[in-house]
């Protein structure tokens, strides 16, 4: 609802008490996960990084990596894995192309070439219709 709402303050406390809460392992992961890709997609450093760090000491190889291509692409603006996402793209299903197409179109942005950024933005969208 807070998110919703945009009420920041709010949504920090919510993720605050959801966080202390968790109890097992599973839904530690599943907290900070969330928690992390919020803060990483309004490009809030500090609340990425330490989400992010939290993260690495599950030493789940695989979350780490991606973890580490979202915080490169929302806060670092790099657009260093455009060809390994378009590589695989045609081969994910729907709500992962979706998502795929969606962080495509911000590191063509950050790239600064609007045509496939539009492009990518574009089909991203053409999912939820």
């Amino acid at each position: 609802m807070y998110l919703v709402q945009n009420n920041s303050k709010k949504v920090d406390e919510q993720y605050q008490v959801t966080i202390e809460s968790a109890v097992t392992k599973k839904q530690k992961i599943e907290i900070y996960t969330n928690a992390f890709e919020h803060y990483v997609m309004l490009a809030d450093k500090s609340k990425s990084l330490e989400l992010k760090n939290k993260l690495k000491e599950f030493n789940d190889e695989s979350l780490n990596a991606r973890c580490q291509m979202l915080y490169d692409i929302f806060v670092n603006k790099k657009s260093k894995y455009i060809d390994q996402l378009e590589k695989n793209f045609d081969k994910l299903q729907d709500s992962e192309k979706m998502l795929s197409a969606y962080l495509l179109s911000v590191q063509y942005t950050n790239k600064g070439d609007t045509k496939k950024a539009d492009y990518y933005s574009n089909l991203s969208k053409d999912f939820f219709e």
